[in-house]
């Protein structure tokens, strides 16, 4: 027995320090020992790395990673397993949001919470508030992404949160930024310089996407652009849908187009552009069209430019991410405007001005203005 839980750690350690394929290996032994002796909270746990190891590896199979994780909560329920269970409910809360299936993720993190609370675990209490964080964030919900972290004593308990932190780096700063908060997003961030170097690849992934952000504030362009390959270089393990891969994408993109480095850009879209379908996600897919739409828009193609920002449109509506609904609406009426198509403009603008103020995203909002300006010049 002992023996088959030192496998199943190992292989989950293996993974996180990018060797999914010696990963694969020693849960595969963990496996066999699990379903010979019978023990069941070796075998839940078990299941659940490879899960993870199956979704998010090269060979990218996301349903059969959902199976194994579905039922590596019901192992650990059925069989009451807390500590199993709880981190069953984590991983796949986890994976549910990195397919941007937000509301679905957000049914299983309440679950999780509730038990933690319910036991008293407040070591897994903390990394579900983290996770609601990020989910409020994407979805919008900033004021309660704002009160879930300070629920988190990352601060006060750095050791002990630690677990929590990576949905924090891909929420808070981000969300000062796009509020116009940079020194706010400097504050958050500069406790979590560790994780530059880091042994746990999330952890170096989530700090590079966040700090690549500020720096493209700050005008390091160069340094940004740099900072974002070491995101992106994660998406050989940790799969391309992991949050911090995917908002390292779209900051080598921004900053790529800011440098005029289109050369740069076309390799960017590439990379999404070589996934597999299925292993592709509305998210990617709708900043893909977008960023396509901005390379189309410079490169004169102008057939291309509108069908591929309505794409965009579209996916980020359906997924529910409304910060990045309000800035496709928003470029999309920039271009119509340069175009004299003022009327088409102004419904965009409109919509993008609403979602802007309630999330008080200020230089947002003036860009919005700005653009209304110009239009009633035309």
């Amino acid at each position: 027995e002992d023996l088959a839980w030192l496998s199943a750690q190992l292989g989950r350690f293996l993974y996180f320090m990018g060797e999914p394929e010696r990963a694969g290996e020693w849960l595969e032994r963990a496996l066999d020992m699990a379903e010979g002796l019978w023990l069941p909270e070796v075998l839940s746990q078990a299941l659940n790395s490879k899960g993870a190891l199956v979704l998010l590896g090269a060979k990218g199979r996301p349903e059969e990673g959902f199976a194994l994780l579905r039922h590596a909560l019901h192992l650990a329920l059925e069989h009451d397993l807390p500590s199993a269970a709880l981190r069953a409910y984590y991983n796949l809360s986890n994976l549910l949001y990195y397919f941007d299936r937000y509301d679905d993720a957000f049914s299983i993190v309440e679950a999780g919470l509730t038990m933690a609370r319910k036991l008293g675990y407040r070591n897994w209490e903390w990394p579900f508030l983290a996770e609601l964080t990020f989910i409020n964030f994407m979805k919008g919900s900033w004021t309660q992404a704002l009160e879930r972290i300070q629920e988190v004593p990352y601060r006060e308990d750095f050791s002990s949160a630690r677990f929590a932190i990576v949905e924090v780096l891909q929420a808070i700063p981000p969300l000062h930024l796009l509020r116009g908060h940079l020194d706010a997003a400097k504050e958050m961030i500069a406790p979590f310089e560790v994780f530059a170097d880091s042994a746990d690849l999330q952890e170096r992934a989530s700090y590079a996407a966040a700090y690549a952000m500020i720096l493209r504030a700050e005008g390091r362009l160069e340094d940004a652009l740099a900072e974002t390959e070491k995101a992106l270089e994660a998406r050989h393990t940790l799969g391309p849908i992991y949050p911090g891969v995917k908002m390292g994408f779209a900051e080598a993109a921004e900053a790529a187009l800011s440098l005029g480095d289109l050369p740069k850009l076309r390799g960017l879209l590439s990379i999404i552009d070589s996934l597999p379908a299925g292993q592709r996600t509305p998210f990617q897919e709708a900043q893909r069209h977008r960023f396509g739409a901005r390379l189309a828009g410079l490169e004169g193609d102008t057939e291309a430019v509108e069908p591929r920002y309505v794409a965009a449109v579209g996916q980020f509506r359906e997924i529910g991410t409304p910060f990045w609904l309000a800035q496709a609406l928003m470029e999309q009426a920039e271009w119509l405007i340069e175009r004299g198509r003022t009327e088409d403009a102004g419904r965009l603008l409109e919509e993008a001005r609403g979602i802007f103020d309630r999330l008080e995203a200020q230089p947002w909002l003036e860009r919005t203005a700005k653009a209304s300006s110009l239009a009633m010049t035309r």
